[in-house]
């Protein structure tokens, strides 16, 4: 009997011991979900600020890209060497829109000025809809919905999209970052994402360019590079935002 009862208070404090280990580890896993979800949840309602400031900014904005758009045709030729670059990107953006590009044309109009504004897309707006229709979006949404938890009412990630299925995305945006996130409301999930890319032009030797000839897409780009230098291209910064749900 006395050797039974060694062996139960030895194995007692063996469980002592490895509950000493473990739950110091369980407390911090726990508290490592808690804080990830709660990084989540802040990004969740920076995307839903953001979303509502895009829709109330979102009619203005383009009444102006209108405008610039309809203007470049009247625009008399000044003396200025900025100018008469300007000149020739404008007739461009003119060839772009008779060729039936949509994205194109109006962002590099908008780079032909002195202090081109941030543009922002809404969810559900015009040029929103075309990126969240391509099949690179397409591929990262149901990605992302894979990964939501089982657990937990808050998830986001930040990935990158290349953006080439058309020609008129691979002109206009090709690389873009990326910030989803999504909540859990009443059982089901809210998926909120922005897509963001800065307009601008960084020199490249193109070696294929989605079926426009590489050497023309090279000639192109880097003069785009040197009209940025020059002042006449003006970057800026373009966000689509897009809400799903699962």
């Amino acid at each position: 009997m006395k050797k039974i009862f060694k062996i139960f208070l030895s194995v007692s404090f063996c469980l002592s011991v490895m509950l000493s280990v473990i739950s110091p580890a369980l407390a911090t896993s726990t508290q490592e979900i808690s804080e990830k979800e709660l990084k989540d949840k802040i990004i969740v309602e920076q995307l839903k600020k953001e979303m509502e400031d895009s829709q109330k900014s979102y009619q203005q904005q383009e009444l102006r890209l209108d405008s610039q758009l309809n203007a470049y045709h009247n625009q008399a030729v000044e003396g200025l060497t900025k100018e008469l670059v300007r000149i020739q990107w404008r007739n461009g953006v003119i060839a772009l829109v008779l060729a039936g590009f949509e994205l194109t044309p109006r962002f590099l109009s908008h780079s032909l000025n002195d202090n081109p504004e941030n543009l922002s897309y809404p969810a559900g707006s015009q040029y929103s809809e075309i990126v969240r229709n391509s099949t690179e979006f397409k591929s990262l949404i149901a990605k992302f919905k894979s990964k939501l938890p089982s657990n937990g009412d808050y998830y986001s990630e930040q990935p990158h999209l290349i953006l080439n299925s058309t020609k008129d995305l691979y002109l206009s945006l090709n690389k873009a970052s990326v910030l989803i996130a999504a909540e859990k409301v009443n059982g089901s999930w809210k998926i909120y994402t922005r897509i963001h890319d800065k307009y601008d032009f960084e020199y490249a030797n193109y070696n294929s360019s989605n079926g426009v000839p590489a050497s023309f897409v090279t000639l192109v780009n880097n003069y785009a590079v040197a009209s940025q230098q020059l002042g006449a291209i003006v970057p800026y910064h373009i966000s689509f935002y897009m809400q799903d749900t699962k």
